[in-house]
């Protein structure tokens, strides 16, 4: 073989190794161009216009359509156009119109949006791009496109078109004059308030992108872009300017507020400002009236105050605040509460709240108690405020001291009860006089005839029973008497309280001395616990009267053979005796009875031994006088306890 061959050869072979790798190259295109067709979400098509069928639809149409690919290359074209909203099916017409018979000369590409109706029967926003293939005479024999579902982007564009007009209908319906800049002062929008001010102050129309610093004087300058730079900065804020506009003296308030992003930068700010001199000369005429108010009220005799909608304290004259013994700062908001009583505190505190929640009416009696415990009744009420337009703003409220109202009440329930302790110890005095005092004379009455009829009959067997009755009846009615006139000299404050020093111990023993005989009688035995020197600090006569009727009832009610101990007591703050028998007990429903003049309790002794219930009474009111207390331990049928206890000295 010559070289000439084997060049033309190695030639041959190139030439068909450069077209493999071309045919190689137009299988892959053509391999990915399918798999494109095949996995796109885009409905790719082909339509023969010499037929006008569609020849190629791709499976994706079921996705955006709901029907198989099938359906459109069977269906004649009428079955799609029949498919088109109605309101869309002119611009449709339209537009092939146009493609079919100009694309030819002047472009490749038609874009079309339009509605279509879904198998489900919705209709469904689509986008067309369709082309056209000429054949080998270049005349039209195909026109392919594709189709792609933009209904969640026409939603999304109808909201925002929403969003905008209902943005646009707040800034021309806001009563302010409304405006926003770009980062570098430039003007964005305006409300038509803004532009007829504009108009107004420097005759034009500020127009987009014009600095809104442009036209302000040169002495506002710096302070106007102070303003500007905050809000740019991100801060919202509230200002008011006095300028003069038309008219000398007008008041504004300015709100500064940033513009921010999506992706949460400042790209500008937004102005609203209102002419508020109307209610700036209404603030003036409001403190002016709060001036008058604070004046009246600064020298009433009556404690004033006036509170906000939540009832919370928002002023105090000088009256409240000294019967509160407050300053202003401290009974403010919920501080007066503070002021009040520790008893009226919760139930005045919640009273007071819920008359407000329920508007309901305010009107009670309490206490203030200051930093120095003094006391200050007072009636409090309160009435509604109402501002201008009607509705509750407030509270109006004052308290009255009623300090010697509240005197005079007590002193009436003071004299009312001492008149009634009055008439319960007339009612006693006359019960005892009628009945106690009586049956003992009666008594002594009795047995002294009989006595003297025995005698002179010689009868001298029952002489000395006789005797002893009489001697009895007569002790009784001496202690009874003695109780009496005690009681009464007690009762009418002619019993002086005389404390001096003595030795409980040594009166204990008095006592006892005066009843030996009575207790001997009755095998009583009678026991102090000690007899050691015991200094009292009290009224030796009351002190010795109480002993006397403890120890007297305590050998009344206890039987024969018995015992009584007496026992005395040092606590550290008090001085206590008591005394203690083995005798029949008082029943828990006697105890509640026990000194107490109304519902006085008496009992016959174990030797039918008498009692008027008086001598209890005595002893209670002898202790208190001690600023002491009595009381008694007992059960039926074991005995009793009676204590009563003096302070120290």
């Amino acid at each position: 073989m010559t070289s000439e061959s084997v060049d033309d050869l190695k030639k041959r072979i190139e030439f068909l190794e450069d077209k493999i790798v071309k045919n190689s190259t137009k299988i892959e295109e053509e391999y990915n161009l399918i798999e494109l067709l095949i996995t796109s979400t885009d409905v790719f098509y082909s339509r023969n216009l010499k037929n006008n069928k569609y020849d190629y639809m791709s499976k994706s149409i079921i996705d955006v359509l709901g029907y198989p690919s099938e359906d459109f290359v069977n269906f004649p074209i009428e079955f799609v156009i029949d498919l088109i909203f109605p309101e869309d099916k002119q611009k449709i017409c339209k537009f092939f119109t146009e493609f079919l018979n100009y694309n030819a000369k002047k472009v490749k590409k038609y874009s079309i949006e339009y509605r279509i109706k879904h198998k489900n029967g919705n209709y469904v926003w689509v986008s067309e791009n369709i082309s056209m293939i000429r054949d080998i005479k270049n005349k039209p024999s195909h026109m392919v496109g594709n189709l792609r579902d933009i209904t969640t982007r026409k939603k999304t564009e109808q909201e925002i078109l929403n969003n905008q007009a209902l943005l646009n209908s707040i800034i021309e319906n806001t009563s302010g004059s409304l405006w926003s800049i770009d980062n570098n002062y430039n003007f964005i929008q305006g409300n038509s308030v803004f532009k007829k001010e504009i108009k107004k102050a420097f005759n034009k129309v500020y127009e987009e992108g014009v600095s809104i610093l442009s036209d302000i004087l040169r002495k506002d300058y710096k302070e106007w872009k102070g303003y500007y730079d905050r809000a740019l900065q991100g801060e919202t804020f509230t200002i008011e300017l006095k300028r003069k506009v038309g008219k000398p003296d007008s008041w504004f308030e300015y709100h500064f507020t940033p513009i921010i992003s999506k992706d949460n930068n400042i790209i500008g700010a937004t102005v609203i400002s209102y002419d508020i001199t109307d209610r700036k000369k209404q603030e003036v005429i409001l403190q002016e009236s709060e001036e008058k108010f604070k004046q009246y009220t600064q020298n009433s005799p009556v404690g004033i105050y006036t509170t906000d909608l939540n009832g919370d304290y928002t002023y105090a004259n000088e009256m409240w605040l000294e019967m509160a013994g407050m300053r202003l700062h401290e009974a403010l908001g919920k501080g007066w509460i503070n002021a009040l009583h520790a008893e009226d505190k919760k139930t005045i505190s919640d009273k007071w709240y819920k008359s407000v929640k329920s508007k309901g009416k305010w009107g009670y009696e309490y206490r203030f108690k200051n930093k120095k415990d003094k006391e200050t009744w007072v009636y409090g009420m309160a009435v509604e405020l109402y501002d201008q337009n009607g509705k509750v703003s407030g509270y109006l409220g004052t308290n009255i001291n009623i300090n010697q109202i509240k005197k005079a009440e007590q002193l009436l329930q003071f004299n009312k009860q001492k008149l009634e302790e009055l008439n319960a110890t007339k009612d006693k005095l006359f019960s005892i006089i009628a009945h106690d005092l009586k049956s003992p004379f009666s008594t002594v009455i009795g047995f002294s005839e009989l006595l003297i009829k025995h005698t002179q009959n010689k009868q001298y067997d029952k002489v000395e029973r006789f005797s002893q009755i009489i001697l009895q009846e007569s002790k009784n009615s001496m202690e009874l008497l003695s109780n009496l006139l005690e009681w009464s000299r007690s009762q009418t404050d002619t019993l002086h309280f005389e404390p001096s020093e003595f030795n409980i111990c040594d009166l204990i023993q008095e006592v006892i001395d005066l009843f030996q005989v009575t207790a001997t009688q009755k095998q009583i035995t009678i026991t102090v616990s000690k007899k050691d020197q015991i200094k009292y600090f009290a009224d030796k006569n009351m002190i010795y009267t109480v002993l006397r009727n403890l120890i007297s009832n305590a050998i009344k009610f206890t039987n024969s053979g018995g015992e009584i101990l007496i026992k005395t007591i040092q606590d550290k703050d008090a001085n206590i005796i008591c005394v203690s028998d083995s005798g029949v007990g008082i029943s828990q429903e006697n105890i509640k009875k026990l000194f107490k003049l109304k519902e006085t309790h008496s009992t016959k002794g174990t030797n039918d031994e008498k009692g008027s219930g008086l001598g209890l009474i005595l002893c209670k009111d002898f202790i208190e006088k001690h600023e002491g207390k009595i009381w008694v331990e007992s059960k039926e049928g074991k005995g009793s306890s009676f204590y009563f206890s003096i302070p120290g000295k």
